[in-house]
């Protein structure tokens, strides 16, 4: 009996043993970040007031299944948070100038003909841009993952 018993704890021991090594505590990464801390500058522009928007959501023409979701996901997102219903329209629609209030939302042509450009490489697939032009919003991404 005394061998069962014996052989009893130095499995126990060994299983603490193993398991109290293996068993860290989940350290936190710390988070460094680069350069001095941005700060969002505030604009002169209202996206809504009082649950009412004068803007307006441009995809670009056929747009892609991925783009059309996003669009979506931002008029729904925007309406649970403003009260604000967001009409989508494509950039074919009409020649949009960046004078207008819209919402670019991925490769438009208001987005071409504002002048940004999206490095890809940078952006990642991920990555996203999100530029005001005078009344105009600008959002891509690096793919339309990004975008989305």
């Amino acid at each position: 009996m005394k061998f069962w018993k014996r052989t009893a704890f130095v499995i126990l021991a060994f299983i603490f043993a193993v398991t109290f090594v293996a068993c860290k505590r989940n350290q936190k990464e710390e988070i460094i970040f680069d350069g001095p801390p941005s700060e969002i500058a505030d604009t002169e522009i209202d996206l809504a007031v009082g649950g009412k928007s004068d803007y307006t959501v441009v995809v670009p023409e056929n747009c892609s299944e991925t783009i059309a979701f996003a669009a979506q996901e931002l008029t729904s997102l925007f309406a649970q948070s403003t009260g604000a219903s967001l009409p989508v329209a494509e950039d074919s629609d009409k020649n949009y100038t960046l004078s207008d209030k819209v919402i670019s939302l991925g490769n438009t042509k208001l987005l071409a003909e504002s002048g940004e450009t999206i490095n890809s490489a940078a952006l990642n697939t991920d990555g996203f841009i999100v530029k005001r032009k005078e009344n105009s919003v600008l959002l891509a991404g690096g793919s339309e993952n990004g975008t989305l």
